[in-house]
């Protein structure tokens, strides 16, 4: 199997500002998302849930990766905000 970084990694899309209460893209995916060509295909799951449910584990898994979104292994949430796959 090759490593997640020739395959790909998790990039944040969009993000909480905690302290302002309002949500934002971030620049690695407007970056991202500016690159791919017009004539590309853009496959689009989402997958949502309460916190600590498995919703990365089963991701990670669609995507045959041991270590491509964070999982954890305490309460904290790894993932906050929505998450893309490059």
């Amino acid at each position: 199997m090759e490593s997640t970084s020739e395959q790909g990694k998790a990039i944040q899309f969009v993000y909480i500002d905690e302290e302002s209460e309002q949500f934002g893209v971030t620049d690695e995916a407007m970056a991202f998302l500016a690159g791919i060509p017009r004539d590309k295909q853009v496959k689009v799951v989402a997958i949502a849930g309460p916190y600590r449910t498995g919703k990365s584990f089963i991701l990670n898994r669609f995507l045959n990766q041991m270590r491509g979104f964070e999982v954890g292994s305490t309460v904290e949430s790894c993932t906050k905000g929505i998450w893309m796959w490059n």
